[in-house]
């Protein structure tokens, strides 16, 4: 799904970050502050549970889920990433479901 994407966010010429598996604790913390930082990146393409925990995503304010996870707690920590102290505006999560 998210090679998909990312195919996709490529094709419009979007600047973008990416965090899956594959991507190590330091190279996701540079990722983060990146985004966060420049404004330029807009948007972060994530694994639910690879960032699910642990970052802060306050640049954010739209939240698309493309995946779902079995456990609700789950996604609520993966929504929590933008509503994080320090988030200035309302944040929207929506959900694809098919």
């Amino acid at each position: 799904m998210l090679d998909g994407l990312e195919e996709a966010i490529k094709e419009k010429g979007y600047k973008y970050m990416r965090i899956d598996g594959t991507v190590t604790s330091e190279a996701r913390h540079e990722r983060v502050q990146n985004f966060q930082s420049d404004e330029k990146i807009v948007i972060a393409l994530l694994s639910i549970t690879a960032a699910g925990v642990g970052l802060t995503l306050t640049a954010s304010s739209t939240i698309i889920f493309a995946e779902l996870h079995w456990t609700p707690g789950i996604m609520i920590q993966a929504e929590d990433r933008a509503h994080r102290i320090g988030q200035r505006s309302s944040v929207n999560c929506h959900y694809l479901i098919g």
